[in-house]
């Protein structure tokens, strides 16, 4: 549900705390101590405040288990009451899941024919951005079959390509295509299809497996990124230089200002058209532009707010892209272009900007050129947090990865290096990990705390240029923590009992073979 769910509504504080469930003073708290809370508009001689964005506000902040009402599960938020109280349920996932299972499933079958593949996945995205336009979907909904042409006539005039899709090639699939159209009819507001799209892309990065990690920016790493970045004013910019399906534009749309503008680069034109239909779906207007070269040592506009889930390792396409002069920082290793993306990043940011960008560990640590380089940015001021994440978040790969946090070099104000390590706080799932929503406020708390009055917290520290110097610019940040307040995890102590189990059955095995071999040898 995003912010243009609420049509302008304009709610007082007292109202505000009425349907958050809380008490009148814990709004004011709430204002006073949050940077990112919504400002207010005044009307009259009264401050009142956007619904849509207290309640993308409230949506980011878990309800304490004692605070829960009868009915409210754990990891309910205070944006989940809120739109309940004003008639708004949240949607109900249950019957998204059903509808997307029944397009990957015999609905799907029809068009999937020897099995899923991207293209199946691409129609029905199509699909779904028609079913957010209710003229264009009356033409293709209203008989069944439907006319094979006019859905790709409707296709193409939305933007699509329709001679991509084999099904739109054939005039006999007409009733394979009118289940899948049936199948999606059954979502009505506009947020049930937005969900439901969330849902396929989801469902699609699972089935891609090793591709994956081009298809989506998993939802908990999404979250991360954007609750360390969601302190402050609202952006008036927001940039992506690699969408991926839009995701990340997608999710913080709701944090921008009124009017602000969003741009997306994609180096495929599969993903360009994801992202732009993505896009479409949750109503965010933005441009998307295929650019097909490697990231450049220049930037196409300056952006208040900078995301980037980059491929990682990319190699160089030619010798000179690597001699370049202008990289800012110095030039990237020609078979790893990591921080070619970070310095573009860096060269995209607005004054008073911000960036985070999805990098692997070995970027924070691999020597070489990737050392100079890091040396330049912290010598300039250009990164301000980096935050480790527990491995197995994305499912093509079980490697851990870091959240980047930067800003344009060369500020006044220079207070170290922030590391969070955030290593033990994913949660296991049965496709890999996740961050639970109390991981990412622990994230955000730390940084909220630090980036306030400069405390710290068990899963902080804050190094000083002359300490990461000491360290050869060595940028992971469990090198820079005490381990020793830390108490093991559960997972920890189970690995633990685990090898202990082993080591005794090793040693049991080795004294049955030290008997076996006395006796062969007598």
């Amino acid at each position: 549900m995003n912010a243009g769910t609420w049509n302008g509504e304009l709610l007082s504080r007292s109202e505000i705390a009425t349907r958050a469930g809380v008490e009148r003073p814990a709004v004011t708290n709430w204002q006073r101590r949050h940077p990112d809370y919504p400002e207010p508009v005044r009307v009259g001689d009264e401050e009142l405040f956007h619904a849509g964005e207290i309640h993308t506000w409230l949506s980011r902040r878990v309800v304490p288990r004692n605070g829960l009402r009868p009915g409210e599960t754990h990891g309910t938020t205070y944006g989940d009451r809120f739109a309940t109280v004003l008639g708004r349920a949240p949607i109900d996932p249950g019957k998204v899941r059903r509808v997307v299972d029944e397009l990957l499933g015999k609905a799907g079958a029809s068009l999937l024919g020897s099995g899923w593949n991207p293209d199946h996945q691409a129609l029905l995205q199509e699909l779904l951005l028609l079913r957010t336009r209710p003229t264009e979907w009356q033409d293709i909904a209203l008989e069944f079959p439907p006319a094979v042409s006019t859905v790709a006539r409707k296709i193409a005039e939305a933007g699509g390509d329709p001679h991509r899709h084999p099904l739109l090639r054939d005039q006999s699939s007409g009733i394979a295509l009118g289940e899948a159209i049936r199948i999606i009819d059954r979502l009505s507001p506009p947020q049930e299809v937005a969900a439901a799209y969330d849902a396929l892309l989801d469902a699609a990065a699972t089935r891609q497996g090793p591709r994956a990690a081009d298809i989506l920016t998993p939802p908990s790493v999404r979250a991360a990124m954007l609750a360390v970045l969601s302190q402050g004013a609202r952006p008036g910019s927001l940039y992506d230089p690699y969408c991926r399906s839009g995701e990340l534009l997608v999710d913080a749309a709701p944090m921008l200002a009124p009017g602000a503008t969003v741009r997306g680069t994609t180096m495929r034109a599969d993903n360009a058209r994801s992202s732009s239909l993505n896009l479409a779906v949750h109503s965010v207007r933005a441009t998307v532009d295929l650019r097909p070269g490697f990231p450049e040592p220049a930037a196409p506009g300056r952006y208040d707010l900078v995301l980037a889930n980059p491929p990682f390792s990319m190699k160089a396409p030619a010798s000179t892209y690597v001699t370049d002069r202008r990289w800012p920082f110095g030039p990237p290793p020609a078979h790893n272009l990591d921080l070619a993306w970070i310095q573009h990043v860096v060269l995209s940011l607005a004054d008073g900007g911000r960036g985070a960008v999805v990098m692997p560990h070995g970027a924070a640590f691999r020597s070489g050129r990737e050392r100079d380089i890091r040396a330049a940015l912290v010598e300039s001021g250009a990164i301000e947090c980096l935050v480790s994440l527990p491995g197995g978040l994305f499912a093509a790969t079980s490697i851990p990865v870091m959240i980047w946090i930067l800003r344009p070099p060369h500020r006044a104000e220079r207070r170290g290096v922030l590391m969070i390590d955030a290593t033990e706080l994913g949660t296991r799932t049965p496709r890999g990990r996740r961050l639970a929503a109390p991981a990412v406020t622990a994230i955000a708390a730390a940084y909220l705390a630090w980036h306030t009055d400069g405390a710290l917290s068990e899963i902080s520290a804050c190094p000083t240029t002359d300490e990461l110097r000491s360290a050869d610019y060595q940028l992971v940040p469990a090198r820079y923590l005490d381990p020793s307040p830390r108490q093991p995890s559960a997972e920890v102590d189970e690995i633990r009992q685990r090898l202990s189990d082993l080591e005794h059955r090793a040693a049991l095995a080795d004294r049955r073979l030290t008997e076996a071999l006395k006796g062969w040898m007598r």
